[in-house]
């Protein structure tokens, strides 16, 4: 018995087993992975009465498969037979729920495709999506759990869709899913490539809008695509109608990313943090300029990471510099530097504000130059009228475009800018009580 206490660690190889007094030889439950088996007798040589002997997933058991290829074909165990049984072979359904062992491909003759609960993706393993591809939510408890790679291939003219069912209403049991994250344990070194794509939510009921719900969270956890030796590619694709996103880094030493052209949409809460990571060492890559965030509650935590030494990755400027706010409430944090800054290498960031209201936190340890600049805020309509009630954000939204309160530590300059004081918009609301 190997159930999910296994941890899907074990090999079973050189064995003889009796098949006889009711005995059978495998019984493999557990849900991530598959148990390599080789090199054992089980009693025949016949494929059929051996898939008979061991339960796994051609049992539908709940559990992965077990490949028992090759095998002896006899008890003198001196001659082998890779003829096992191969679910590789199994075609993909449309009904998509449990595990993936084998790498599939999503085709558009047999889309749209259907979510029946949750459908995980095992380590080193790929699902690739054609482009037109279309899948569906079905019900509430719908994910993709990625322990290996998803690869989304969309173009322009034939994108690719996965969210809610539009056919099933919203209500507080029907019309929502919990996303596409990551997990661990994991394995594959291009765990992400979305092209062209779209996901979408509601990933939950709100009772009252961002404040009380029932149902999912994260639309899109980033975490552990940023994996070990992972690179991630994400071009043309927008992320929307959901409560959270959360893009932060599992590890340090991931390859490389390439991100433009991303859009968020109505995300109560997107969550990116630990801007080190993001530019380390050997990375060049960034996502300045290329990020617009519309009607969503946005929080950039250790967003002006910052080295004297070395400017790979960052040029001494945030990888979040250059981003556009659009009718949402924004959180940026400086929290922590790897040396202090300097008049002549000061750390900043800057962005596009439109309807929108941005919070500035510091540290109360952080020295040196801690900037905001470069930056525009425009306005279409007042401060009131442009509220998204399902930002996590919106009870800071007052009459100024810029918040700096007692967490702000008065670390913060703000230089450089541009404002639109129109609309019953204002400035700037300072209320750090020590310094100006």
């Amino acid at each position: 018995i190997a159930d999910s206490g296994s941890y899907g660690k074990w090999t079973v190889a050189n064995n003889s087993f009796d098949m006889t007094n009711g005995w059978t030889g495998i019984d493999y439950t557990y849900s991530v992975g598959h148990m390599s088996a080789p090199y054992n007798w089980w009693g025949t040589n016949n494929v059929a009465s051996i898939d008979a002997l061991i339960e796994d997933m051609l049992d539908n058991n709940g559990g992965g498969w077990v490949n028992y290829s090759p095998f002896y074909t006899s008890a003198a165990m001196n001659q082998i037979d890779w003829n096992g049984t191969s679910p590789a072979n199994i075609p993909l359904g449309r009904e998509l729920s449990g595990t993936l062992f084998f790498s599939k491909t999503m085709t558009l003759n047999n889309s749209p495709y259907y979510l029946v609960g949750p459908w995980t993706i095992a380590p080193g393993v790929r699902i690739t999506i054609d482009s037109g591809v279309q899948i569906f939510a079905n019900t509430t408890n719908s994910t993709i759990i990625v322990h290996g790679e998803i690869h989304s291939l969309g173009t322009t003219t034939n994108p690719v869709f996965i969210g809610v069912n539009p056919s099933i209403g919203w209500t507080t049991t029907s019309g929502y899913w919990n996303g596409i994250r990551g997990a661990t344990p994991n394995q594959g070194s291009e765990s992400l490539l979305m092209r062209n794509t779209t996901i979408s939510g509601p990933t939950c009921y709100w009772y009252t809008p961002g404040q009380s719900s029932t149902g999912g969270s994260y639309i899109l956890d980033l975490r552990y695509f940023f994996r070990n030796n992972a690179d991630i590619i994400i071009d043309n694709t927008t992320i929307k109608n959901g409560k959270n996103v959360i893009a932060t880094t599992y590890s340090s030493n991931f390859n490389d990313y390439t991100i433009t052209n991303l859009t968020f949409d109505n995300i109560s809460h997107i969550n990116f943090e630990s801007g080190s990571n993001w530019g380390w060492n050997p990375r060049t890559s960034h996502w300045r300029d290329q990020v617009t965030v519309i009607r969503s509650g946005v929080y950039l935590d250790n967003a002006i990471y910052f080295s004297t030494a070395s400017n790979y990755g960052h040029n001494y400027t945030s990888v979040f510099n250059g981003w556009k706010y659009i009718q949402s409430d924004v959180v940026i944090r400086g929290s922590s530097i790897w040396q202090a800054t300097t008049t002549t290498h000061p750390a900043w960031i800057g962005g596009t504000f439109i309807d929108s209201s941005l919070k500035l936190r510091g540290e109360s340890g952080w020295t040196g130059p801690l900037i905001l600049r470069n930056s525009t805020f425009n306005s279409t309509g007042s401060p009131s009228s442009t509220t998204w009630q399902y930002s996590q954000y919106a009870s800071q939204r007052g009459s100024a475009y810029i918040i700096a309160d007692s967490g702000s530590y008065g670390k913060w300059t703000v230089a450089n800018n541009s404002f639109d004081m129109t609309n019953g918009w204002t400035g700037i609301d300072y209320t750090y009580l020590v310094g100006k």
